[in-house]
This record gives structure tokens, sequence and C-alpha cells, in this order.
């Protein structure tokens, strides 16, 4: 089953090499990214942190109106895709205190969403999966 994410890299980025194709990609703070099926060897900064919203097919779609089916093996810039709200968020989560707060903030947000599409209620089954990683 095909995985779509909302990743959040507030305090780094980081940069990936596609070992296929030899592409070197550095990601932006904040992207949507489709199902991964190359290799990529990830290079992190020192104080690497990322919070990762892993949805169910189609719940993006419809939070977002974004059209992710396309997008396998893709990154890509969420203000680009969204607009400027991931700004904000972004900025909050790299400010937060503890990692409940950045969870938080992300869920606040998220919810927000949910609440303005045009869904049915089942939607919120389909999200919050977080993951962390942490690099010091």
């Amino acid at each position: 089953m095909l995985k779509q994410c909302l990743t959040f890299n507030h305090r780094a980025t980081l940069t990936s090499i596609n070992q296929q194709t030899g592409e070197i990609n550095r990601r932006t703070s904040n992207y949507l990214s489709g199902q991964q099926i190359s290799r990529l060897n990830l290079h992190l900064a020192d104080n690497y942190l990322m919070l990762k919203g892993v949805f169910e097919p189609g719940a993006m779609y419809q939070m977002f109106e974004v059209p992710l089916a396309n997008f396998t093996d893709q990154y890509l810039d969420t203000e680009t895709v969204i607009g400027n709200e991931i700004k904000t968020i972004n900025e909050q989560m790299a400010n937060a205190d503890s990692y409940r707060t950045m969870i938080e903030t992300a869920e606040k947000y998220l919810w927000k969403k949910i609440m303005k599409s045009r869904t049915e209620p089942s939607l919120h089954n389909h999200i919050f999966i977080f993951s962390f990683c942490h690099q010091r």
C-alpha cells in the first residue's frame, strides 16, 4: 500500500543521493513525498530533527486537494504545493520547547485542515502516524 508523507525538518535539512541516478537533492525544511522506491544515501546535519506524518492513500488529497499518486519517488516543497501557511507551522515547531509541543502543533494544523476539507468524518482514521528522527 502506497503511503504519502508530510515531513517537517525544522532545525536542519538533509541531502539525499539517489544511488541509481546519482541525483543529489537537498530537501527543503518541509516537503511532501510519495512512496520511496529508489535507494538513497541520506546525509544529515549535526542537529537534524524530523517529524513526519504518514498518511494512507487519498488522505492528503482530501486535506490539501493535491493528487500525490503521480509523485512516487519524489519530494515536493510544501510551500510550493500547499502555500505559505506551512511556514508559520514550521517556525512554531522550530521554537517548540519539547517534542510533545511539536507534535501538538502538527496535529492542530492537520485537524484544522480536516475540518475545512469536504471529506467524510472517517478521514481521521487515515492520518496521524508520526515518527521522529533526531541526531546530535
